[in-house]
């Protein structure tokens, strides 16, 4: 059970950090999904598709964090 719990705080740590320096990013040069930053990350051939659709989700015609950001089930 300990081993349970400590990876489960390692999780959210993680969670929490990873929101943050999103968070920090986008205060900084506006949504990733907005015409330059796209332009921006897409250039990363590997990655650029998957960091936008992981980190972003479109509501409407609005980008918002992604679920993983927002949610938890613990």
């Amino acid at each position: 059970m300990k081993r349970r719990t400590l990876v489960l705080s390692a999780i959210h740590n993680s969670k929490r950090h990873l929101f943050n320096a999103v968070d920090a990013l986008v205060k900084g040069y506006g949504i990733l999904n907005s015409t330059t930053n796209k332009q921006r990350i897409l250039k990363d051939e590997a990655f650029g598709f998957i960091i936008l659709a992981s980190l972003e989700r479109k509501e409407g015609e609005q980008y918002l964090k992604a679920d993983i950001l927002t949610k938890s089930k613990h």
